[in-house]
């Protein structure tokens, strides 16, 4: 998501999840001229073969192995946080009687309204692309956490290392995109990096 222009971040947690989304002020540069799924795509390469478009926004989502963002946490959560998408678009995730009809929902602002509202799936414009999201347990959050904790300090103090195990740990590590939110999670909630993380679990 970060390499890709998202900005992710903590924008919102409930009892039992933290959710990591898209919190770029605009929508994302790489993602945009998109269509909204696989299904769209086809048709769009069948029906308008000269025209090029950016893939489809369910598609690359699911290549990060993350999902669209809902409207409900568009609209009354991440828009309450800010002002995002002032000149730009985002595709929300949709539900399967309305994506049945050929169509999708987006959203945007303007002014000092927040709107959302639907267009053909394989519609694409050059302001559109879309915002994601991680869902992430909170128990399965503080363990990944621990685990860099304890990387990167030990329960113990450090000693010389004769070979250097912890980078190899990090790199395999590396490739799981909850790793690379853990840091986050230490900054904004301390407490779930703490070495005592089994009172909490």
């Amino acid at each position: 998501m970060e390499s890709a222009g998202h900005a992710p971040d903590i924008y919102h947690d409930d009892e039992n999840e933290y959710y990591f989304g898209t919190c770029s002020t605009e929508t994302p540069e790489s993602a945009r001229n998109c269509v909204y799924d696989k299904g769209a795509a086809h048709w769009f390469r069948e029906n308008t073969p000269n025209h090029v478009f950016n893939g489809s926004a369910v598609e690359m989502a699911e290549a990060m192995r993350i999902e669209l963002m809902q409207q409900e946490h568009y609209m009354d959560i991440l828009q309450q946080k800010g002002k995002f998408d002032k000149e730009t678009e985002s595709l929300l995730l949709t539900q399967s009687d309305i994506k049945s009809s050929g169509r999708a929902l987006y959203g945007y602002r303007r002014g000092s309204g927040v709107f959302v509202y639907r267009d053909g799936a394989y519609s694409q414009r050059g302001c559109r692309a879309w915002r994601g999201v991680l869902r992430v347990k909170k128990l399965r959050l503080r363990l990944y956490s621990l685990i860099l904790v304890v990387g990167r300090e030990g329960f113990e103090p450090s000693k010389a290392k004769p070979a250097d195990l912890q980078s190899a740990l990090f790199d395999r590590f590396s490739i799981d995109p909850l790793f690379q939110f853990a840091d986050r999670i230490i900054a904004k909630f301390p407490h779930v990096a703490n070495k005592n993380l089994f009172n909490y679990i």
